[in-house]
């Protein structure tokens, strides 16, 4: 079962029971469940602690669904929550825990002063430290993360996007030799099957993230209103973001997409499937992330890709090669989606091509295990 040091791992059994930690079931079903599969393969057993959402109860491994809940700012709840977390972990004997997102880090970074347990922190994108119009508490949390991220259990931080790890780095929360980068939470290729759409029937366009106004939701809902006339058709996938106040109101869905040449498709289980029936992606996101999912998945199913000009989204989008990267703002994507629509068939289908060629270079699943997999034998054997 093992591929490496199987008697050793025999030997000292608690030193392969390892835990992940995110503030979202939904992100460690549809992001990280490959990664736990490939480490289970491998000889590693995997337990999940994360928020009690529709997809924790989905979640293969031993799952405990006791974090809060991901957008709460209550402080007492908040409290509540870190002391229930404590005292599970205390009960427990990991050999590494693993979180995910900014805020899951520094709440198991926190509890860590109590447990010391060797720790990865993965930063998938910089969340409410990158946000300007929340001065207050992104120093809060930096002062936070300075305290916190010194601690000599943290084995290694993890990067999707040089940007992020090079703001660690600017801030003093790191230092570079405890730092690593991976290409995102990479993809499938088998699931994710190359399929070049048709360009001579209706071209289609896929807006497909959360629903907030920082990802652009709002310039795809004008753009496709300016394209009424052209033989276009227009997706919007997303669930509504209750609790966000950057999220895109019910208000303006009922309103703006509805009445337009907009299908407002909701939560998609079914991605692969989805990607099968369009053309173009669409993300103009308004701040860094990580390695957008979606990008990643879209260019690994062959679409050609729209997108803003942000590190980490052109990490997978090339401009001129799989797609375009443009600035936030309706008239540059209506003008870059009219241009794609005049282009000759043969670029059109160059660029498709070059999308699935690129993903399976850079963001393939098991180059991302790989990595990781070498990340976590070191976290535990080398002292």
């Amino acid at each position: 079962m093992a591929i490496f040091n199987v008697k050793r791992m025999d030997e000292m059994s608690n030193l392969n029971k390892l835990c992940f930690v995110s503030n979202s079931g939904w992100a460690l079903y549809n992001f990280r469940s490959e990664l736990m599969k490939h480490l289970e393969e491998t000889g590693y057993l995997i337990e999940c602690v994360t928020y009690a959402d529709k997809f924790s109860s989905k979640l293969e491994h031993k799952t405990y669904p006791i974090l809060g809940h991901p957008h709460s700012t209550n402080i007492l709840y908040e409290l509540t929550g870190l002391i229930r977390l404590s005292f599970f972990f205390i009960r427990k004997d990991y050999s590494l825990i693993m979180a995910y997102t900014v805020r899951s880090c520094l709440e198991i970074s926190l509890v860590n002063l109590l447990i010391k347990r060797p720790l990865i922190l993965s930063i998938t994108g910089l969340g409410i430290l990158n946000r300007k119009d929340s001065n207050f508490l992104r120093t809060i949390l930096l002062i936070a993360c300075r305290w916190l991220f010194k601690s000599k259990h943290i084995k290694r931080f993890v990067f999707q996007s040089e940007n992020d790890r090079e703001f660690f780095l600017n801030n003093g929360l790191c230092k570079k030799e405890q730092t690593s980068l991976v290409p995102g939470s990479g993809v499938n290729l088998t699931t994710h099957k190359k399929s070049f759409s048709k360009f001579k029937d209706t071209f289609t366009f896929l807006h497909m993230s959360r629903l907030l106004k920082s990802k652009g939701v709002k310039e795809f809902c004008e753009a496709a209103e300016e394209l009424k006339s052209h033989n276009v058709r227009f997706l919007l996938a997303g669930e509504l973001e209750k609790l966000d106040k950057d999220a895109i109101s019910e208000e303006f869905i009922n309103k703006h997409i509805r009445r337009e040449n907009i299908e407002y498709l909701g939560f998609v289980d079914n991605i692969p499937d989805l990607l099968s029936h369009v053309n173009s992606i669409v993300l103009l996101t308004t701040y860094p992330e990580g390695i957008p999912r979606s990008l990643i998945e879209a260019a690994a199913s062959g679409k050609i890709l729209i997108s803003s000009k942000q590190p980490g989204c052109m990490e997978i989008v090339k401009n001129g090669y799989n797609g375009y990267t443009i600035d936030v703002n309706k008239h540059s994507l209506i003008s870059c989606m009219k241009d794609l629509l005049d282009l000759p068939l043969e670029q059109k289908v160059s660029l498709s091509k070059n999308s699935r060629e690129l993903a399976r270079e850079k963001f393939d699943i098991n180059i991302v295990n790989g990595i990781y997999e070498k990340i976590i034998k070191d976290s535990i054997y080398v002292k």
